[in-house]
């Protein structure tokens, strides 16, 4: 009893450290703070986007591959060389990269929340991130339904901002704002505790700005 004691106190201490929590602030009136911590090290994903003709472009060189593999083809079928041609045209200049966007980064957040005394329900925080991935009925028109998007977000084209996107901080190191939440994965443990409810529950969020950052905001996640 005294080393499952320890853990809890261990645990808890973590749960409460600011330098080491993580919190997903989900929109609304008030907004809610989802507090736990993370089972492996951050990750996210960024980068640039290139392509070159050589990947798929149909420029004129390429036709003329196809035309001779083509001919090449119905050579074979007149019994007039061999088909099959292990031969391509390609022009070098058609592998040269040409820059074509960015991707937008993507969060993955591998959270984790454990229960450190009997009247601790794990589902709770779990319950509240079921809004960003199931729609919340309008209205009923006999075999459809009226939905919108989870929390309410709202985009705006004409100035490149939204309203009711999520947020999250670890730390005291990172914050990112204007997210949304894009996929998750649930979790729960066998072992339950005294009450009947599970002793943790894992939960892989990914996440990923409404649009793409620009340098300087990607830059301030980490200052």
């Amino acid at each position: 009893m005294a080393d499952n004691n320890n853990s809890a106190f261990f645990i808890d201490q973590i749960r409460n450290n600011d330098y080491v929590k993580v919190m997903i602030t989900l929109p609304g009136s008030p907004q809610q703070l989802i507090s736990g911590f993370v089972t492996q090290d951050f990750a996210f994903s960024a980068g640039a986007e290139f392509t070159s003709s050589a990947d798929g472009g149909m420029n004129s060189l390429t036709q003329a591959n196809n035309a001779m593999n083509s001919a090449r083809d119905v050579a074979a079928e007149i019994g007039i060389g061999s088909g099959g041609g292990s031969q391509k045209v390609i022009g070098m200049n058609d592998t040269i990269e040409k820059f074509s966007g960015f991707k937008k980064p993507v969060f993955n957040i591998p959270l984790m929340f454990i229960a450190t005394s009997p009247d601790m329900d794990v589902r709770k925080d779990v319950r509240r991130l079921l809004a960003a991935g199931f729609p919340k009925l309008q209205g009923r028109l006999i075999d459809r339904a009226v939905i919108e998007a989870p929390f309410g977000y709202h985009s705006n084209a004409a100035d490149l901002t939204a309203t009711n996107t999520c947020a999250l901080q670890i730390g005291k190191w990172f914050r990112a704002n204007n997210l949304l939440i894009t996929e998750m994965n649930y979790n729960f443990s066998k072992e339950v505790i005294k009450s009947g409810l599970p002793l943790y529950a894992k939960v892989d969020v990914t996440m990923t700005p409404f649009r793409l950052p620009s340098l300087e905001e990607a830059q301030s996640y980490i200052t």
